[in-house]
């Protein structure tokens, strides 16, 4: 069954643009697909038919949009990995518009994380 990943859109703040990372390491890793958080806000019929698979959200803050949106369109999130909680000084992203190798890091690691709970759901 392919996954939906839903990274969060937390533009302006590092640790978004560390989660839009995740996503596209773990779709790499497997059959995945990247949820648009805005055009599931915007009702996008096409998209919304993407939230008929369990998802996985990347979080970059305590407020978790990505995961409230896809709830209320009625999607089942599976997973949420909160990159405030696997953060460390050794992988604290540079800034928001780069996130450096630290960031990338991060990213790689919040991905890992996702594959372990996809693996432990099968």
């Amino acid at each position: 069954m392919q996954i939906g990943i839903a990274p969060c859109t937390g533009m302006g703040k590092a640790l978004g643009s560390v989660s839009r990372y995740a996503a596209h390491y773990l779709a790499e890793k497997i059959d995945g697909e990247i949820i648009d958080i805005v055009k599931i806000s915007a009702k996008d019929k096409e998209k919304l038919a993407l939230l008929n698979r369990p998802i996985i959200v990347f979080t970059g803050c305590t407020e978790n949009c990505a995961q409230k949106i896809i709830e209320k369109a009625n999607g089942k999130v599976v997973s949420n990995i909160k990159l405030w909680k696997i953060l460390t000084r050794q992988t604290a992203p540079d800034s928001r518009e780069d996130i450096g190798e630290k960031g990338k890091e991060l990213a790689k690691e919040a991905a890992a994380k996702a594959l372990e709970e996809i693996k432990a759901h099968k």
